[in-house]
């Protein structure tokens, strides 16, 4: 109570104060550039075992194609005024769910298949991490107004690469709603809308 007395008389007085929260997840994302080169190998390997395209399209929808995986930061902080609620948890959700996969300390050996299957199912560069984000931000956080400042980052830390890819874009709230299509209300149906602007890149172009 004592402080939304406070907040009020700040109010009155013309002072605006505004939050920042935000958090970094660490997750795994696997390369869909390289992915589809070793596809291509192996389409080329099964064919010279005078396999039909009909049994090398059955074998390769089945079989995981091999690609390069890395550790992924995914940070997402979001401004906004003081009489907003942000969840942190929802946050966290946001960005474990935009990588390929997420990590675990202790797995059992089904669970490391699972999760590594589920990764090399779900192959995203930096920049698909960020897209995915902001669809995300903009879908659960409807009641946010369009003035919230939202900065998103991805940073993959590459396993054959010297580099490490890096996608960020920082954006006000509103700005992803309208190049998005959409505005608070119909937000929700972004989980099926697969398409965004150019505008939604990475700013720095560098692929995995």
């Amino acid at each position: 109570m004592q402080r939304e007395r406070e907040e009020a008389e700040d109010r009155r007085e013309g002072v605006v104060i505004r939050k920042r929260i935000g958090a970094e997840v660490v997750g795994v994302t696997t390369c869909p550039c390289a992915q589809e080169l070793m596809k291509e190998l192996a389409r080329e390997a099964l064919k010279k075992q005078g396999r039909s395209e009909r049994e090398i399209e059955e074998i390769l929808s089945v079989v995981p194609i091999a690609t390069h995986n890395q550790r992924g930061r995914g940070i997402i902080s979001i401004e906004v005024d003081g009489k907003y609620k942000i969840p942190l948890e929802k946050i966290i959700g946001i960005i474990g769910e935009s990588m390929s996969a997420r990590t675990y300390e202790l797995l059992k050996r089904p669970d490391e298949a699972f999760v590594t299957m589920k990764a090399h199912r779900n192959p995203k560069f930096a920049e698909d991490c960020v897209r995915e984000m902001a669809l995300r931000v903009v879908e659960n956080f409807k009641e946010l107004p369009d003035d919230a400042v939202v900065r998103i980052i991805q940073i993959n830390e590459e396993s054959i690469h010297q580099h490490e890819a890096v996608a960020e874009r920082i954006a006000l709230l509103g700005e992803l709603r309208r190049e998005l299509g959409c505005n608070s209300e119909e937000a929700g149906s972004l989980a099926a809308t697969a398409g965004c602007t150019e505008k939604e890149k990475r700013q720095k172009d560098v692929r995995n």
